[in-house]
């Protein structure tokens, strides 16, 4: 949500005048069994004028069940087991409602509220970012509506929180240590004309444990902990209603070709077996854990797209048009993380760059037998080899290992911030017959030199979203609509996602489509075509010699 035009969120105290919302336990959604007779109540702590009305306020807290990481880094996500208004989630209900969920106790919470009607309920698992030191943990989300009609116009809502947990001590750290949490919405009673638009009031209250629960624990060590997260709470419910009710729309969209959960579980998977051994032995001079937990949740994209579009050896191709996996190539495979987790994880193929790491002597020891994975070498394209603007200088790299960039057709070319390499990328892909992901960080073009990327203007067939921009818009946004761009000039439906990577490079262009309009020789054609349009390639030769001889024309990443 957009922090910069938002006011800055002063919430009034409210724990000694508001009056607390009286709750009491109860084993059924009708209350036909009160599990105590005494009320209990959440003690008030913060609240805030705003204007939008309780549908809003809804939507925002069905937002926020399922995104428990706008609040805490340091939890990934929520996964929603059971919900009362979902009528397709029939096998995660009859689990929840017998309280067998993966083995834990995942029978929904209830409580009567004094004055309030349930009307929904959900219940959720936290994700951890890391599980092996925090927890998981389950919760009960209630939606109440004021009175006995739930329609009555003009109602207050309510949501609570119900952690299935009975003492702080088993709640995670990335959770408040209290009994229940309360969200509460209903029309403003204050007079005040300071901003006659402000017609509600939501305001956040909260349930201690029994004294008898606490007894046996330390006290927080932070006392302003507490106080500290329900301010942010209620902080991001007035955001984020604000923005609904002003038509805000998100900039950015994940996960537009793997779904969430898919991506975060297998990353989850992949850092529990790989992320020690890769940190440990990490043999660069650059932070292992930036590059490591980068490329680990680019392996997970990766293995998740791959699964849904391949089959290998030994598997059955199943329903719809998944093909035989071939391999891929790593064209400026860097360090060699990925290529290594990529082929731990049972997926076949290698890169190359034109420097060796010291990394590779750790990922891939001398004794290794058969053809290295990792390797040492430059690429020049085949359409360069033969009349480059460079008078036949590559007869000056004897001796030197040279990739002409053509490769086995259905092989998955990545591009993982390969910088001189990106925008070529596409046009090898489509020589070959080729998918690919490109990844792209630095802005060169198709000679090597550094640029800033235009902004495309036009493309025949006509562009989809990928190479869209907008004037004014950033140096790395228009690299990216260029890359797209150059897809779709040689015959790709180019497609993108912004992945989930630590990094403000983070946009991947793919290619796994052809247009059928561009086949057989015309491919070739097409290509030489737009290389001709980006310069033809002039000095990438020379660059090749002038990195061999160290002589510079050279990036980090690859030439």
């Amino acid at each position: 949500m957009p922090s910069s035009a938002a006011k800055k969120f002063k919430p009034t105290d409210i724990s000694s005048t508001a009056p607390a919302v009286l709750t009491r336990a109860t084993s059924s959604f009708h209350d036909d069994n009160i599990l105590e007779a005494a009320w209990r109540p959440y003690l008030p702590s913060l609240a805030a004028s705003v204007a939008f009305p309780s549908s809003i306020f809804t939507t925002v807290m069905i937002d926020m069940v399922s995104n428990p990481n706008y609040n805490s880094s340091l939890v990934m996500r929520a996964d929603v087991i059971w919900d009362s208004g979902d009528t397709s989630m029939s096998t995660a209900a009859a689990t929840a409602a017998t309280g067998t969920f993966e083995g834990q106790d995942t029978i929904p919470r209830y409580v009567s509220v004094k004055g309030y009607t349930l009307t929904r309920r959900l219940v959720r698992r936290f994700i951890p970012r890391n599980p092996l030191l925090d927890g998981y943990l389950w919760q009960s989300c209630l939606f109440y509506r004021e009175g006995e009609d739930s329609e009555k116009a003009g109602a207050g809502s309510l949501v609570i929180y119900l952690p299935h947990a009975s003492t702080p001590a088993s709640i995670p750290f990335y959770h408040p240590p209290v009994e229940g949490i309360a969200f509460l919405h209903h029309p403003s009673q204050s007079t005040s004309t300071a901003d006659a638009q402000a017609n509600y009031t939501i305001s956040i209250h909260h349930l201690p444990f029994p004294p008898l629960s606490t007894s046996t624990c330390a006290p927080p060590t932070n006392p302003n902990r507490l106080p500290r997260i329900l301010h942010h709470l209620l902080s991001t419910l007035a955001t984020h209603g604000r923005g609904l009710l002003t038509g805000y729309t998100k900039r950015v969209l994940h996960d537009q070709l793997i779904p969430r959960p898919s991506l975060q579980d297998t990353y989850l998977r992949l850092k529990a077996a790989h992320s020690h051994r890769l940190v440990t032995s990490w043999a660069e001079s650059t932070d292992p854990r930036k590059h490591v937990f980068e490329d680990l949740l680019i392996a997970a994209f990766l293995i998740e797209w791959w699964m849904r579009i391949y089959y290998r050896s030994g598997e059955t191709p199943g329903e719809g048009t998944r093909r035989p996996w071939v391999g891929f190539v790593d064209v400026g495979c860097g360090n060699g993380v990925l290529v290594d987790v990529l082929r731990r994880e049972g997926w076949c193929g290698w890169g190359f760059d034109a420097r060796r790491r010291k990394s590779w002597e750790v990922l891939m020891p001398t004794s290794t037998t058969g053809e290295p994975w990792l390797r040492e070498m430059l690429l020049i394209p085949s359409l360069l080899l033969a009349h480059n603007g460079d008078n036949g200088r590559a007869n000056e790299l004897h001796g030197v290992a040279i990739h002409s960039g053509l490769f086995p057709p259905h092989t998955f070319l990545i591009s993982n911030h390969s910088d001189q390499l990106t925008g070529w990328t596409p046009l090898l892909a489509a020589l070959s017959n080729c998918p690919f992901i490109a990844i792209p960080c630095c802005s060169y073009n198709l000679s090597g030199d550094k640029f800033r990327a235009p902004i495309p203007t036009s493309t025949s067939p006509p562009s989809p979203a990928p190479s869209q921009a907008t004037p004014g818009c950033s140096a790395y946004a228009a690299l990216c609509a260029w890359t797209a761009n150059l897809a779709e000039r040689v015959g790709w439906v180019a497609e993108k996602e912004v992945l989930r990577i630590p990094s403000t490079r983070n946009i991947a262009v793919l290619g796994r489509t052809r247009r059928a309009a561009v086949e057989g020789e015309a491919v070739e054609e097409r290509v030489r075509s737009v290389l001709s349009e980006e310069g033809g390639g002039v000095g990438w030769v020379g660059k090749c010699i002038g990195l061999v001889k160290g002589g510079g024309g050279a990036g980090e990443k690859y030439h």
